[in-house]
């Protein structure tokens, strides 16, 4: 039930860079929802942004645009590492935010933003994506009905090609202080919150990583392979690499079970395939159309859904922390070079 009978959505965005594009898009398809302001500090885009969504008022600075009492909701869509600082400066301000994914990148600053929201008692609406796809959200349909059986190894594949940002040191993401590490964290978050929406917390895990072509000191790990142990002796490897200059964008994903396997896979961000495979037969398949770009207006409309009814957001802060966890513990492996026992309550 909509409890804002007649209510428009009044947003404001912050961070215009090549993400923002989907939340517009999404925003704009509905008529409780106004885009009412943009801020970036990047003065320039800020102005190319503003002409080319017709939106007059722009903000390089964000806290300016806090100020707005006729602005509800804060969509924060910066480098990783200012979700904290934008994050809780909105909630002070007594707005509702949604954050693109991490919701920080260390846990202390994610704790920083629960005790704000609570005190402020305003929610923090965290976007992630591939929880959304139809096709994952069919795996775990076959997984409910044993289709397969008890899994017992998942693999996971993700590939992408840039290169030019590991290169650059005008781009922050694979910045290790912008985005807090390389490709791990931008993508493994994915999978991540996935596989712990799934099968709960790990217990432990292993992981190495490398820079293939980044150069540059400021840059972190353009390739990561990690082996994280779940309950129920499920082994799961997350693969995840920012140097395919072949395929490019392409997520791979094959469950094993006792009785059959579930493979999920794409070759860019227009066509995904599931496929239930027993005794090298194909018995069931489902094919999802543009499945990046609807999965993602899917979850933004769940979010102002959620905002509409004053519901709690899909992604817990509790479970968004364990994420963060489990990423900054494969980080610490890759240091080490040792396999790690993961406690639920740590520190990082």
């Amino acid at each position: 039930m909509n409890l804002f009978p007649q209510k428009v959505i009044t947003i404001g965005m912050i961070g215009m860079g090549n993400i923002s594009n989907i939340h517009v898009d999404a925003f704009r398809m509905r008529k409780d929802v106004h885009i009412k302001a943009i801020s970036d500090s990047n003065q320039s885009l800020l102005l190319r942004k503003s002409g080319e969504l017709d939106i007059a008022e722009t903000y390089p600075d964000y806290r300016f645009m806090l100020n707005d009492p006729c602005i509800d909701v804060i969509d924060v869509m910066t480098p990783h590492s200012l979700h904290k600082q934008c994050v809780c400066d909105a909630l002070n301000a007594g707005k509702t935010v949604i954050c693109e994914k991490p919701l920080a990148t260390t846990l202390r600053d994610i704790d920083k933003i629960i005790r704000v929201s609570e005190s402020k008692k305003k929610y923090v609406y965290i976007k992630q994506y591939l929880r959304y796809s139809t096709a994952y959200q069919k795996a775990l349909e076959l997984l409910e009905d044993n289709k397969i059986g008890t899994p017992y190894f998942i693999q996971c594949l993700f590939t992408g090609n840039s290169v030019k940002d590991y290169l650059s040191p005008l781009t922050w993401r694979g910045s290790t202080s912008q985005a807090g590490g390389g490709v791990f964290i931008d993508v493994g978050v994915h999978m991540l919150d996935l596989l712990q929406l799934y099968f709960k917390f790990p217990s432990a895990l292993y992981m190495q990583s490398r820079r293939i072509t980044a150069s540059l000191p400021e840059k972190g790990e353009d390739f990561a392979s990690a082996i994280i142990e779940f309950p129920n002796n499920l082994t799961v490897s997350i693969s995840c690499t920012h140097n395919d200059i072949g395929y490019k964008f392409r997520w791979e994903v094959r469950i094993y079970g006792r009785n059959g396997v579930i493979t999920i896979l794409d070759n860019g961000k227009q066509e995904k395939q599931l496929h239930v495979i027993k005794e090298n037969k194909i018995v069931y398949e489902f094919t999802e159309i543009d499945w990046w770009r609807q999965s993602n207006i899917r979850a933004l409309h769940d979010i102002i859904n959620r905002i509409l009814s004053h519901k709690s957001p899909p992604v817990s802060y509790l479970h968004a922390r364990s994420v963060i966890q489990t990423i900054r513990e494969s980080y610490r492996s890759a240091k080490t070079g040792k396999r790690l026992f993961l406690n639920k309550t740590a520190q990082v």
